[in-house]
């Protein structure tokens, strides 16, 4: 994803009062999933942009593919979080898992059992009751999980300390775990609550259910979905207390199944005027903006608001030479056959002032002097139309003349009797 890093200004345009405004067009997003408004662009760990998340929000990340085999495999869920108040909330969610933070910033992972075990439907939950999440810092937080086992990081730190926890078979769903074929992640409000409810840490025998399926209010960045055949690299401290320090630095160095970064910003250019020969005399780019693929569309608006174009049949109009003024009348005023912005403006009874011949000239305006103008429309092109031809008479005349003159005499139009 690029930058804006140059621009040309191809036509200075014209009839500018007042400096407009430079609207660039956003560069390309999934606007399906997120809008533009939600990434922040001052708060970010990494690149130029991350997501911000009221309690209310829900961002789909994706959805494994149908033949994902999760029970195979080892999955690793990360992503810096900032959050602006430490409140039982959602921060990702599923049909079958739940991953929240509670009062006091710990984490908590609530999953569905097996549904074919003993624990048919029974709703698990387990904490990091090691290290917890403090507001308005950053903070990167991993989950791994390889078939019933997982594992909790919070910046450098992995809980367990030791190995890992051993869920039992109670971290299975069928043939693979909550991250199996089909399931989704979201990030935020889980509003029809079709994730499973945990209970808020200390675990008491008495549940203590999470109160609220709201999402977290705070900011996202650099999350990643990484998935590889289990193996003997699984849990290793080496990777368990990772922390990137790049958004291109990626866990076991695997490319991620799912990458978020959110590196969206607009860029914001700047118009200056020339108040004397009312153009635009330079654009600069005041933000180059990020995540543009192709360059994006660049639109004036407002600012050229002294243009009279109102010109009607019979008004007079004037178009100031170096030493002389023109004039004409206003015979005809229509659009051109294209239907663009040109116009074609018929005159009569043209002249200079001071007598002589002289034409209307290119690239000045015409000013309409019956409505007292003081701007107009500029000349493109100066044609004249003569159309006395159409009404010559001159083959009548010829032809009445030969019924009474007789040229045969040496003077047709002399006295006769010297003939």
């Amino acid at each position: 994803m690029a930058r804006l890093t140059s621009i040309s200004l191809l036509d200075s345009g014209r009839y500018y009062s007042t400096k407009p405004t430079v609207v660039v067009d956003p560069p390309a997003f999934d606007s399906s999933r997120f809008t533009l408004a939600m990434i922040d662009s001052q708060e970010y760990k990494f690149g130029c942009g991350a997501l911000n998340l009221d309690s209310d929000d829900t961002v789909l990340i994706g959805t494994l593919d149908s033949n994902y085999q999760a029970a195979y495999r080892h999955n690793m869920m990360s992503m810096w979080i900032n959050l602006d108040s430490v409140i039982p909330s959602t921060i990702v969610w599923g049909q079958n898992y739940r991953i929240f933070v509670d009062s006091g910033g710990h984490l908590g992972l609530s999953w569905v059992a097996d549904s074919a075990g003993s624990m048919l439907g029974v709703i698990s939950t387990w904490w990091d009751s090691s290290n917890a999440i403090t507001q308005n810092n950053w903070h990167f937080i991993k989950i791994e999980v390889s078939q019933n086992q997982l594992r909790f990081g919070v910046d450098s730190a992995h809980t367990p300390s030791g190995n890992y926890f051993n869920a039992g078979h109670t971290m299975y769903l069928g043939q693979g775990n909550f991250w199996d074929s089909g399931a989704t992640i979201n990030l935020g409000h889980d509003s029809d609550n079709a994730s499973p409810l945990g209970t808020i840490f200390p675990h008491s025998v008495t549940s203590n259910p999470v109160s609220s399926y709201k999402g977290i209010n705070g900011t996202i960045d650099n999350f990643n979905f990484t998935s590889s055949p289990s193996d003997s690299q699984r849990f290793m401290d080496i990777w368990s207390n990772w922390v990137p320090d790049s958004a291109e630095d990626y866990y076991r160095n695997t490319t991620p199944v799912f990458e978020e970064n959110w590196d969206y910003r607009t860029a914001k250019i700047n118009a200056q005027l020339d108040s004397v020969n009312n153009v635009i005399r330079a654009i600069t780019i005041i933000d180059s903006g990020c995540g543009y693929d192709s360059a994006p569309e660049i639109n004036f608006i407002g600012g050229n608001n002294i243009i009279d174009s109102a010109y009607a049949i019979g008004d007079n109009i004037s178009q100031t030479l170096a030493n002389t003024t023109m004039r004409g009348e206003v015979a005809r005023y229509q659009l051109d056959s294209n239907g663009d912005s040109n116009r074609h403006l018929y005159l009569i009874h043209s002249g200079a002032d001071d007598g002589k011949f002289h034409n209307f000239i290119v690239d000045t305006a015409v000013i309409n002097t019956t409505n007292n103008s003081v701007s107009g429309l500029f000349v493109k092109s100066v044609a004249e139309i003569n159309n006395l031809s159409n009404n010559e008479q001159n083959e009548d005349f010829t032809t009445t003349s030969d019924d009474f003159l007789d040229f045969s005499e040496n003077n047709p139009f002399g006295d006769a009797e010297n003939n």
